[in-house]
């Protein structure tokens, strides 16, 4: 529901007030919290979790929007560098609550923690009041797209039936949304920025979510920490990530793009390699892997977001940015999903001298993804200095 609100949000914000909006979106996060919390059985768990996912979808692609239609264009990159600071921090901070409440209260209390986003509410009046066009929103497409990223969920668990299910579900959303006024402009993949940003986007929040997704198994495991040692352990982390975030604001303008997002990518690398090291020894290492891992998590989230923003066309620039939430979030969603099948596996590869877990190999795919973003970022983006300004610009 998240991957179908990245691309719907922005629709739907041409045909509804953007308050009204971001109010349903409060008010449905709080109700699945409240369902989730209430849940007997399974089946009304995930039923709570749909609703979640449709609420959530909202807030990031309609920030964009609001950064990118109402401020003052030398203002964007400051106001994108926060959105993008606040995503790191949050997903940085969401084990750390969601450890402490689980071992104080039990793990349905971070279902309250969600319904307590309602103390939004009051915020959403500072919303501008924009114009709404009487455009008719693509229902079936709507419709067509979640089916066949659902039945594609299911299908990488194994299930044949449901990947052919999805893949002809896929087809027909693609001819319906070219015959009727299209959920997805295709066509906006044909732009060097756009394919590029959306790539490391994707291999990004799929790196970082499988890592938070199994980070917290193996230090359980291994370790024998509770919930609430495992968020204290990546706590010092977020907490670096939050004072960073000035310093990356003001390297990011004084390196520029493509060389900021190298020396990001490096950080992250380096992260990812100390936590490889630290597996099953010291928790202390651990806690320092994650001091690189948020930082240059949270480097790179922020200069991608400005990309687009900065070398994109206003004519594209909406297009653009959905287009790249899309591949966002398909990233953070099928990240957990593809580390749970590959935990299940339970590989280990072992001789003489050395062993390597499931845990060990896990990671070790993480930082191979990350070497393909820096490759990408290598090969792809190359840096050329405008003439006629004093400002370094880069194209793709």
């Amino acid at each position: 529901m998240l991957i179908v609100g990245s691309v719907v949000y922005g629709r739907l914000a041409q045909a509804f007030k953007l308050r009204t909006l971001l109010y349903g979106c409060i008010l449905l996060t709080m109700l699945g919290g409240l369902l989730a919390l209430v849940s007997s059985n399974l089946l009304l768990l995930i039923l709570a979790r749909v609703i979640q996912g449709i609420a959530l979808g909202a807030p990031i692609p309609l920030s964009m929007l609001i950064i990118n239609e109402y401020f003052p264009k030398e203002k964007r990159k400051k106001g994108l560098t926060y959105i993008a600071l606040a995503i790191a921090l949050g997903t940085g901070l969401s084990p750390i609550i969601g450890g402490v409440t689980t071992s104080l209260f039990g793990w349905k209390s971070t279902f309250i923690v969600i319904a307590s986003m309602i103390i939004l509410l009051p915020f959403v009046k500072y919303i501008p009041d924009n114009k709404v066009e009487k455009r008719k929103i693509p229902y079936l497409a709507i419709s067509l797209l979640a089916l066949s990223f659902l039945f594609l969920l299911y299908g990488i668990h194994g299930h044949i039936l449901f990947l052919g299910i999805s893949t002809l579900t896929w087809i027909i959303f693609v001819v319906i949304n070219n015959t009727q006024n299209s959920l997805i402009n295709f066509k906006t993949l044909k732009n060097k920025i756009v394919i590029t940003v959306c790539t490391l986007n994707f291999l990004l929040m799929l790196t970082i979510n499988s890592l938070f997704f199994l980070t917290p198994i193996y230090l359980e495991d291994l370790n024998h920490l509770s919930s609430i040692e495992i968020g204290l352990t990546l706590f010092p982390g977020a907490i670096l990530s939050v004072l960073s975030m000035k310093l990356i604001e003001v390297f990011s303008s004084k390196f520029g793009s493509v060389t900021f997002l190298n020396v990001s990518i490096i950080t992250l690398f380096i992260g990812l390699f100390v936590l490889l090291l630290s597996i099953g020894h010291s928790v202390l290492y651990t806690s320092v892997s994650f001091l690189f891992i948020y930082v240059g998590f949270a480097a790179v989230q922020s200069e991608l977001s400005n990309f687009i923003s900065v070398h994109l066309s206003q004519s594209l620039m909406s297009e653009g940015i959905g287009m790249s939430n899309l591949f966002f979030f398909m990233g953070a969603t099928f990240g957990p999903a593809l580390t749970g099948i590959f935990l299940d596996e339970k590989l280990t590869i072992s001789n003489k001298i050395i062993t390597f877990s499931t845990y060990h190999i896990g990671i070790i795919g993480m930082d191979l993804m990350v070497l393909v973003m820096f490759f990408i970022v290598i090969l792809v983006m190359r840096r050329k200095k405008d003439k006629r300004q004093s400002n370094i610009h880069y194209h793709v």
